[in-house]
C-alpha cells in the first residue's frame, strides 16, 4: 500500500468511494475494506447518491 510514502499523523485521500453501478471501477470495496482498520472521514454531498465521493484515512500508525 502507500503506507511508507506517508508519515505518522498524515492523510490518504481516495476519490470516487461511492458506489456506482455498471463500473469497474472497485474503489469503493477498497474503501469499504480499509476504512475499518483507521479513522476516516467520508465527504458524500448526498446519501442516495450513486457515484463519486471522496475519503480520508488518517495515517497514525
Amino acid at each position: 500500500m502507500y503506507s511508507p510514502f506517508v508519515k505518522k499523523g498524515g492523510v490518504i485521500v481516495f476519490h470516487d468511494v461511492v458506489p456506482h453501478p455498471g463500473s469497474l471501477c472497485k474503489v469503493d470495496e477498497f474503501w469499504n475494506e480499509i476504512k475499518q482498520k483507521f479513522d476516516h472521514k467520508e465527504f458524500i454531498d448526498k446519501p442516495d447518491q450513486t457515484s463519486f465521493g471522496v475519503g480520508v484515512l488518517y495515517y497514525n500508525l
